[in-house]
């Protein structure tokens, strides 16, 4: 159980730095570049979608899911080393491909979000509402990680933990509406998300689990590998 716990866990702790630290520095370079896609992706829906900050709920909860989901797989005991190596290749896959869109297209919506929570409202949700905006650069919008990663753990749980595969797939729906009645991303944005995630589902994950690329490699030499990325992801933010 110890192995398994490490190796389960080690990975996403590399990739939660990885949005803690770089996530930000990436919507600031994207900002840089001094072009702005969003009103080429703005739809009347979008436009006419009322603001409910009650849904920051669900958005926040995005952050807990997959530890969440990682802890299942480890305490139901069904789910091998090799399936849960593939599907941490594809998901760094996955974030690599959102970077590379964020910086080439990059997108910031353009809702002035203190039009409709008010300066001075006392609602605890409204106020979470502005801390979110105020705290994440808004450059990182197209495509939605935030609809990306539910789906592409949907689409995993499909294969490996059946029971949450219909949960997941309602959670996801409900956190893409989530990003649009928060005002944080477009309908543009959440559609992009499903699709680079269900690309890189089909085109990685089905790949290298079809192959079996990771079952041989050696377990502790694995998880240092994790713990190697972790260290240059912070020495790498610590240097800029």
């Amino acid at each position: 159980m110890p192995r398994r716990i490490l190796e389960f866990f080690l990975p996403l702790v590399f990739f939660m730095l990885f949005d803690l630290l770089w996530y930000n520095v990436i919507g600031s370079a994207a900002a840089m570049r001094g072009v702005n896609y969003a009103p080429y992706l703005v739809s009347r829906l979008d436009t006419a979608f009322p603001f409910m900050s009650v849904f920051i709920v669900p958005y926040a909860f995005t952050w807990i899911l997959p530890p969440l989901c990682v802890a299942y797989l480890v305490f139901d005991g069904k789910t091998d080393y090799a399936a849960m190596r593939h599907m941490y290749a594809a998901f760094a896959v996955l974030c690599l491909l959102h970077c590379m869109l964020w910086l080439a297209v990059p997108v910031k919506t353009q809702f002035a979000i203190r039009e409709f929570v008010g300066e001075r409202s006392s609602n605890p949700l409204d106020r979470l509402t502005l801390f979110v905006h105020d705290h994440a650069v808004l450059w990182n919008s197209l495509p939605a990680l935030h609809v990306a990663a539910p789906w592409f753990i949907y689409r995993v749980a499909g294969l490996h933990a059946r029971r949450l595969s219909r949960p997941l797939l309602a959670l996801t729906v409900v956190i893409a509406v989530s990003t649009m009645a928060i005002k944080i991303h477009y309908l543009a944005d959440g559609l992009a998300g499903v699709l680079c995630a269900e690309a890189t589902f089909r085109g990685v994950f089905g790949r290298v689990s079809v192959r079996n690329t990771l079952a041989r490699v050696n377990g502790v030499l694995y998880s240092l590998t994790y713990v190697a990325l972790a260290i240059l992801l912070l020495a790498a933010f610590v240097w800029l």
